[in-house]
């Protein structure tokens, strides 16, 4: 009976990581959200454009980001310090004046598959 019960419980596991929201949207929303940029959909892997920013996410088909571009119209400066370490980011690219300073962060070069930055 246990060991029936926690067949179940995988399983179920299982199907709630195929049907819900992948990790990395989730990942990707959280930091956005910090800096007051949010979109209302459930996939991020999508073309979001609000006229003060503009998102486009693409993803492989277990919904890991393997590409992001960012284009900002506003100046808002975002910490990018706490960026989530995606490990199938390949690109990113992000336009506007986001930058403090006008200087990377260092936590982009800490992406393990980065090619295009």
């Amino acid at each position: 009976m246990k060991l029936e019960l926690a067949s179940l419980i995988l399983a179920g596991l299982n199907i709630l990581q195929v049907f819900g929201v992948s990790e990395d949207c989730t990942n990707i929303k959280k930091f956005l959200s910090k800096h007051r940029y949010n979109f209302n959909t459930e996939d991020c892997c999508d073309l979001i454009n609000d006229g003060d920013y503009e998102y486009e996410i693409l993803c492989d088909k277990s919904e890991n980001i393997n590409s992001m571009t960012f284009r900002f119209s506003k100046s808002n400066t975002i910490d990018f310090s706490s960026f989530p370490l995606f490990s199938k980011l390949e690109e990113l690219d992000i336009d506007g004046e986001v930058f403090p300073n006008k200087i990377l962060s260092a936590r982009f070069f800490d992406l393990p598959n980065l090619k295009k930055l």
